[in-house]
C-alpha cells in the first residue's frame, strides 16, 4: 500500500456554484429590465405548474401586475398549455379587459377572477388559480377544508363556497362587451 501514488480528483468539477441562502435582491437599470425579469419568472411559473400537475388542459391562470402600469396585468393566453408558455405568449390586459399587448385572446375567466383581485388588492403583484386533480376532486364535495392537518389549518374559518358562479360571470361578460 505504501507504493500507491495518491491521485487528485476535483470533486467540484461539474457542480453548480454554491449560492448563499435567502433572496438575492437584483437592481435593474430601468422598468423594462424589471418587467423582462418578472415575465421570465412568470413564464417559468407556468412551466412549473405544468410539471407539478397544477393544470388541466388549458385551464387555470397566473397573473402578474405590470411594474409600470399598475392597472394592467400580464396573463396567459387562451388555448396555450402551461408547459408551452414562453414570455412571447404572455398578454398584457387592462382592467377593462382589453388586450394592450399581445396577439392572442384573453381568457374571460382569467380576466373575471384576476382583474377583481388586482383591483381590490393593490399590494398583491401576482395571483395563481389552478385546476389540479386534487383541488377539483375535493371541490366536488362542496364543503370547506376540515382543519385536520397543518396545511388545512392555515385556511380555518377563512374559506367561502360559491354555490353558483353564473350570475358573477354573466355580469362580468356584460362588462367586457
Amino acid at each position: 500500500m505504501s507504493n500507491v501514488t495518491p491521485i487528485k480528483i476535483d470533486i467540484a468539477d461539474g457542480r453548480l456554484p454554491v449560492k448563499g441562502k435567502g433572496l438575492e435582491m437584483t437592481e435593474f437599470a430601468n422598468v423594462a429590465e424589471l418587467r423582462r425579469n418578472q415575465l421570465e419568472k412568470l413564464a417559468a411559473g407556468f412551466r412549473m405548474f405544468a410539471y407539478f400537475g397544477f393544470n388541466e388542459g388549458v385551464a387555470g391562470h397566473i397573473t402578474l401586475r405590470d411594474p409600470e402600469f399598475n392597472d394592467h396585468f400580464w396573463v396567459n393566453p387562451l388555448g396555450v398549455h402551461f408547459s408551452q408558455i414562453s414570455v412571447s405568449d404572455l398578454i398584457l390586459v387592462n382592467h377593462d379587459g382589453k388586450v394592450v399587448q399581445g396577439d392572442k385572446d384573453v381568457n374571460v375567466a382569467a380576466f373575471a377572477i384576476h382583474s377583481r383581485l388586482h383591483a381590490a388588492r393593490p399590494d398583491v403583484n401576482a395571483a395563481a388559480h389552478s385546476h389540479s386533480m386534487y383541488g377539483k376532486t375535493f371541490s366536488t364535495l362542496g364543503k370547506p377544508l376540515d382543519p385536520i392537518s397543518q396545511d388545512a389549518c392555515a385556511f380555518y374559518e377563512t374559506q367561502g363556497l360559491y354555490k353558483d358562479l353564473s350570475p358573477i360571470i354573466k355580469k362580468l361578460m356584460k362588462v367586457m362587451k
